[in-house]
């Protein structure tokens, strides 16, 4: 089994899941994964943004951690007009289509999918 935190530090993601980790780590058994990303959370090496979703440090990609909570989901509207500089009104969330219509909080960014 390879070393998760040199393995995760050569990829340029910051925000990862469990099955992204199992595939890394190159291991099929579910338990064994979870009691590896249980020992690096605890050891620090890893950090525990929601359950299932990881990131190697604390300063992460926002629009990357949208994206991977709800899949398939785009970051879009606001989030990418406003990033393009076509809309000058401020909004703090992350807006993003999916399959779902739902507003959640992790980590104080707020994240709204609307389902398209």
């Amino acid at each position: 089994m390879k070393n998760l935190t040199y393995s995760l530090n050569k990829l340029p993601q910051t925000v990862f899941t469990t099955r992204e980790i199992a595939l890394i780590l190159g291991e099929t058994n579910a338990d064994l994964v979870k009691s590896k990303i249980n020992y690096y959370v605890k050891k620090g090496e890893i950090f525990s943004i929601r359950r299932g979703i990881y990131t190697k440090n604390i300063k992460f990609n926002e629009l990357e951690l949208s994206t991977k909570m709800y899949t398939p989901s785009y970051v879009s509207f606001q989030t990418i007009l406003a990033k393009h500089g076509v809309v000058f009104q401020y909004d703090s969330r992350v807006h993003l289509g999916s399959y779902l219509t739902r507003e959640v909080r992790v980590a104080d960014i707020k994240i709204l999918y609307k389902k398209i």
